[in-house]
């Protein structure tokens, strides 16, 4: 009772009495705002089109978001549509096709969850998908998609409502001819694990290899009272599943740093940074890292030696930023979050970087309203 009571003072008073962000003097910032929350969403997604003129983001209206492209250059933003299908921290999960000629995103037409593409400079409807988008392939032929429906339900803030096709399962979408099948189901996966007797078990993050051949995902249950998590890859192309995570460790956050190389943090009694090699199935730890630091790595595209993470927020509520390079960390910067955005309201920094390595976007809430930063080093914008 006496520590929760400091907490909140110190809290307190860090609110008013210190600076709401503070940024390392090697970077130059700018702010993107509106009167409501704008945000990118998940950091497994860089919001960057591929010149790095263009950013997209979710644009907050009541209940649903807009579909916002914004031109860096003419400060201008571009609305290719509304849409219901969003979640507080995956957004409406926008991505960039055929060469950043084109947006997709998911949306809702007759209460059913859909996935829209659409022309940039035209607003032109190209394609409606009839099934929600999780992820998609390096070459715009594939998407991975799951129950997000179910998603919602045990995780709060990930999914969204409506109807879809893939109860409890993991399906595959071929966007080229608008046709599906499912690939793996929560028995598929309770019977590779010898599990029984469980409920309430969904699959989570989804993401294909950069070569197309292998996705990974979460897959998480509960069995007396309590929850279970597991990661696992997939090849797609020789339909064998595999286990990464080991029964005594929990995997938490991920990211690609080759086709043959997975970045996560896991954690056995405390969390720590790993190098996970697909082929050799072997597991490398980052010295020199400080342990029980959990974030959302992002490797950079031009320098894979180099990745970004963030830290959760403090019983001060601060947020902080690193790139890491070998053993060497670098604080980028660090940020307030108001307590409206913890919780199943909360905003992560879930940093990601441009194209050409050079910037960084983040997700900020210290104004008390969802925002967007975007830093460079030693330019100015």
């Amino acid at each position: 009772m006496i520590k929760s009571l400091v907490k909140e003072i110190l809290f307190i008073l860090r609110k008013f009495l210190y600076k709401k962000y503070s940024i390392n003097k090697s970077y130059k910032y700018r702010i993107l705002s509106w009167k409501d929350d704008i945000f990118c969403g998940y950091y497994d997604i860089t919001p960057f089109s591929n010149c790095d003129r263009y950013i997209f983001y979710n644009k907050k209206r009541n209940k649903s978001v807009q579909i916002i492209c914004f031109d860096l250059l003419l400060n201008k933003e571009i609305c290719l549509g509304e849409s219901v299908a969003w979640s507080t921290q995956m957004g409406a999960r926008i991505f960039w096709l055929n060469n950043s000629k084109n947006l997709g995103f998911n949306a809702m037409r007759d209460k059913r969850q859909i996935f829209i593409i659409k022309e940039l400079k035209t607003n032109k409807l190209i394609k409606k998908i009839n099934h929600p988008i999780f992820d998609i392939n390096k070459d715009n032929s594939l998407g991975l998609s799951l129950d997000f429906k179910k998603l919602e339900e045990m995780r709060p803030g990930y999914g969204f409502t409506g109807k879809n096709f893939f109860k409890n399962s993991i399906g595959v979408v071929n966007l080229k001819k608008n046709i599906f099948k499912k690939v793996l189901s929560t028995e598929d996966l309770f019977d590779y694990l010898n599990i029984k007797n469980c409920n309430d078990s969904y699959f989570n993050h989804l993401s294909w290899s950069p070569c197309g051949e292998f996705f990974v995902f979460f897959f998480l249950w509960s069995k007396d009272t309590k929850k279970k998590t597991h990661f696992f890859i997939y090849n797609y192309k020789k339909n064998i599943l595999a286990k990464i995570s080991k029964e005594n460790e929990v995997i938490s956050h991920f990211n690609w740093i080759d086709k043959d190389h997975l970045i996560f943090t896991v954690k056995k009694d405390v969390f720590r940074y790993a190098v996970f090699n697909i082929k050799n199935r072997r597991k490398k730890m980052i010295n020199g890292f400080p342990e029980n630091l959990d974030g959302h790595p992002s490797v950079n595209p031009k320098n894979r030696k180099i990745f970004l993470t963030d830290t959760y927020q403090n019983f001060l509520g601060n947020q902080r930023l690193f790139t890491v390079n070998g053993k060497k960390k670098t604080l980028v910067g660090e940020f307030f979050l108001p307590k409206r955005y913890f919780g199943i309201n909360k905003n992560d920094l879930h940093p990601r970087w441009s194209n050409d390595g050079k910037s960084i976007v983040v997700d900020v809430a210290f104004s008390g309203k969802r925002e967007i930063m975007i830093l460079k080093k030693n330019e100015i914008f």
